[in-house]
């Protein structure tokens, strides 16, 4: 079997899939994550079939693998394990210090056969997202994108400005933050044809009411979508605040971590994350 990188013509491939799995992917979401990491979106290859695939995301000291997907025909040849420990390899070349995955719970055993360890629960909530009246959040432009960057680095355990900067150049009017003498809080919110997802979604632990404005920002601009978010079930003041918005609850994701490393984020901040592809 053969793992090479993930090249443009690979996309239709990852979409179908992807699809088996329900997971709604457009073309565009996989050319944004090859955008993101060129070098580190992969496929399986074995006698000239495309048989499963990945993707990686690197923002520094951290890197997040996503989209483990092997075809329904083929999961039991060890294809899964050999292209996670690729992608952990390349993470590693990167320097990377710190190497996580979100995981469904019955998948769980399956990377901890590979040295990955629970760290803590990820909750995916949906609805139909509502107009409401907000005051006080405003539209992220490219003059304060790298305070809303620093922002974010203060909670969470590395660089996300070049995805901060893909998401404002895609999603320009879906990026909100809040600021009084500095930064308090930002969300995001990217769609495609077939659902809306909302994260990161970041604010001041001590401004929950901050968080619920922007959020509240982020679905009337989603008004009339199917909408989907996932947060920390550490974090209760974002699991209060999605139900009170209507969000009902789809499933739950562990987050793990390679080898024994430790997270270094602030969840008490982070109240939406940013993807489970994308951690």
């Amino acid at each position: 079997m053969e793992i090479r990188v993930m090249k443009a013509e690979d996309i239709p491939f990852a979409v179908d899939i992807t699809d088996e799995e329900g997971w709604g992917y457009m073309e565009e979401d996989f050319q944004r994550l090859i955008d993101l990491e060129p070098n580190g979106c992969f496929v399986a290859i074995d006698q000239d079939d495309r048989v499963g695939m990945l993707t990686t995301t690197s923002y520094g000291d951290i890197g997040w693998i996503g989209n483990v997907v092997v075809g329904s025909k083929r999961r039991q040849a060890r294809i899964g394990t050999e292209m996670v420990m690729h992608a952990v390899e390349y993470l590693k070349g990167k320097s990377v210090r710190n190497i996580g995955l979100y995981s469904y719970l019955d998948a769980v055993s399956f990377y901890e056969r590979m040295g990955f360890q629970e760290s803590f629960r990820v909750a995916r909530f949906f609805t139909f997202a509502k107009a409401s009246e907000v005051k006080g959040t405003e539209v992220v432009t490219r003059g304060v994108l790298p305070q809303v960057a620093d922002f974010d680095r203060k909670h969470f355990p590395g660089d996300r400005s070049q995805l901060l900067d893909k998401m404002l150049e895609d999603f320009p009017e879906l990026f909100f933050y809040v600021e009084e003498d500095h930064i308090l809080g930002y969300i995001l919110g990217f769609c495609s044809p077939k659902a809306c997802e909302i994260g990161p979604w970041v604010c001041d632990l001590n401004r929950p009411e901050i968080a619920e404005n922007l959020l509240r920002d982020c679905l009337t601009s989603l008004e009339n979508t199917q909408s989907a978010i996932a947060v920390p079930v550490d974090n209760e003041s974002a699991m209060r605040i999605v139900r009170r918005q209507g969000f009902l609850e789809e499933f739950q994701v562990s987050a793990m971590l390679f080898e024994s490393q430790h997270h270094k984020m602030n969840l008490n901040a982070i109240f939406g994350i940013g993807a489970l592809e994308k951690g």
